[in-house]
């Protein structure tokens, strides 16, 4: 009669966690190996997607105008003050990051009538 011991346990357990590692291990590397031509892709999808939204693009800047004109409002609004007159902390954070989203949606915004100068200056 043959006692089975810790040790065989373990050789067990590790064979079961190579197999299951190495078949990760193939996909990962099929993964790899097409994403290349996954890139390409998406890249000629968003192209065609970006060919029908660019009706829609003044709606989507109204629409990001109003949006950040209510986050400047928010960030900006009296704060309601307490009974006993203590008012809330300052939310510099959110201005901050008002502020931030502002120059970078200017940025988009504004990006096709500076990038073909930033492209001639940098080539």
């Amino acid at each position: 009669m043959k006692l089975y011991s810790m040790a065989d346990d373990r050789r067990k357990f590790l064979g079961l966690g190579v197999g299951a590692v190495l078949p990760a291990i193939g996909f990962s590397l099929t993964w790899f190996c097409c994403l290349p031509i996954a890139a390409g892709l998406l890249g000629v999808g968003l192209a065609g997607m970006g060919g029908k939204l660019m009706s829609l693009r003044p709606v989507f800047t109204g629409l990001s105008v109003v949006c950040l004109g209510v986050a400047f409002y928010q960030a900006y609004r009296p704060q309601p003050c307490g009974v006993d007159g203590s008012c809330s902390t300052p939310r510099r954070g959110q201005r901050l990051m008002v502020w931030f989203m502002a120059v970078f949606i200017a940025t988009l915004l504004t990006i096709q009538y500076w990038s073909s100068w930033v492209i001639y200056w940098t080539a």
